[in-house]
């Protein structure tokens, strides 16, 4: 029969193992969070060198009069950005290979400075749009899948038909690729950018366009920006169609990458909701250990809420010094986790993101207050709700059985 002295020690031994295994299980779900959240931020980030952070619609009589609106949008301190555009479905093909896509005609001198869209491209420069006529950028997908690459032509075709005097024709065009652009997601299949005046040849346009490219100081908060610049003009347009942002454009990606986060975000809080588990052989321990000093406790008029609150207070003071150690620990390594990263890539000569399979070299990390708070208040919870079990069996001891057990 174990001593009560080698009883104490062991408890304390799986004390201990419960927090470490609290505190790390903790640690890895903020810090995976962290990464999840640098990884969205960056794709967002790509994506929005190519695309803008919101559209505004134009009727065809307002699309003539876009000079004077730009202008207006311009003069907000909220607005970075105004770029006319013109777009529409069209079909690329190569050969045998064809691909569906959107194509994109942007004006290039709008555009201001063309570094940051440059920096998307892995081969070919975004100027090369209007020092070449009718020439294209795209995707890495669709280069692949219509076998082409810098300096190749293919075939638009627009799907529409076009009225001369041979009868209605599909108007086709040969295009040269001046530039590749690689995001790592959907639009790396389905976007084609081209000059807004080979977009209004190809589609027949003169000088109307579909509406106006936004740029926001602050992307999140695209919907009030624009909401907001557009409510200041005076008289107020009344050829706006709609306001499309970013999050909407992409609203199925966005909306996997939120799924993801949830499922990702479950199956880690099964990791803390084991380690937690810990907590009640702790607590049942220490209630079979001191079942006389619970009998005395009674007998001396303590009531059994009082019993039952001391042992979950115990099994909160667990929880919260692992989550405590736990959460610290993400805290400092989670936003310096890149470094830590390039740091051991220097160390010991090897690339955990090689650059040639990957579209991001490096670990991107984003520690979010958010993610921290709720994480530990939901361990801490589950801390407390794991210990109600050995809480009630301690508050149920009857105290004359106690007693005379440990007599005998």
């Amino acid at each position: 029969m174990a001593t009560p002295g080698k009883r104490n020690g062991l408890s304390g031994v799986l004390s201990l193992i419960s927090l470490l295994g609290l505190a790390l299980s903790v640690f890895g779900l903020i810090t995976v969070m962290s990464v999840m959240n640098g990884f969205e931020r960056e794709l967002q980030n790509r994506m929005l060198t190519l695309l803008p952070h919101a559209k505004l619609l134009l009727d065809e009589e307002q699309s003539k009069q876009w000079p004077s609106l730009a202008l207006e949008l311009e003069s907000q301190p909220s607005i970075s950005q105004v770029s006319p555009f013109l777009e529409d479905r069209a079909i690329f093909k190569q050969g045998n290979a064809i691909a569906p896509a959107e194509l994109n005609a942007i004006d290039i001198e709008k555009l201001g400075s063309l570094q940051s869209v440059d920096d998307s491209l892995f081969a070919g420069q975004l100027s090369s749009l209007e020092k070449l006529p009718f020439s294209v950028i795209i995707g890495s997908q669709m280069a692949r899948k219509l076998g082409v690459s810098l300096g190749d032509s293919l075939t638009i075709v627009m799907p529409r038909l076009y009225l001369s005097p041979l009868g209605p024709v599909v108007r086709e065009r040969q295009l040269t690729v001046v530039g590749l652009f690689e995001v790592g997601a959907e639009i790396d299949a389905n976007l084609a950018l081209t000059s807004l005046e080979t977009g209004r040849k190809l589609l027949g346009r003169r000088q109307a366009i579909d509406g106006l490219r936004l740029q926001t100081n602050d992307q999140f908060q695209v919907e009030r920006i624009v909401s907001q610049a557009v409510g200041t003009i005076t008289p107020r347009p009344t050829g706006i169609t709609g306001i499309v942002t970013w999050k909407e454009e992409n609203a199925a990606l966005y909306a996997a990458v939120v799924m993801e986060r949830i499922m990702i975000f479950a199956l880690l809080l099964c990791v803390v909701a084991v380690a937690s588990f810990s907590i009640v052989a702790i607590v049942l321990m220490n209630v079979l250990e001191k079942q006389t000093q619970i009998a005395i406790m009674r007998t001396m008029g303590a009531s059994q809420t009082q019993v039952r609150r001391a042992f979950l207070m115990q099994g909160l003071v667990v929880g919260v010094i692992g989550v405590s150690l736990g959460a610290i620990a993400a805290i400092v390594v989670a936003p310096n986790l890149s470094a830590i990263i390039g740091w051991l890539e220097s160390s010991f000569d090897w690339q955990l993101f090689d650059p040639s399979v990957y579209y991001i070299a490096y670990l991107p990390s984003i520690l979010m207050w958010r993610d921290v708070c709720v994480v530990s208040m939901v361990a801490i919870s589950l801390s407390v709700v794991v210990s109600v079990f050995p809480a009630s069996r301690a508050s149920k001891i009857d105290p004359v059985i106690a007693l005379s057990a440990s007599r005998g």
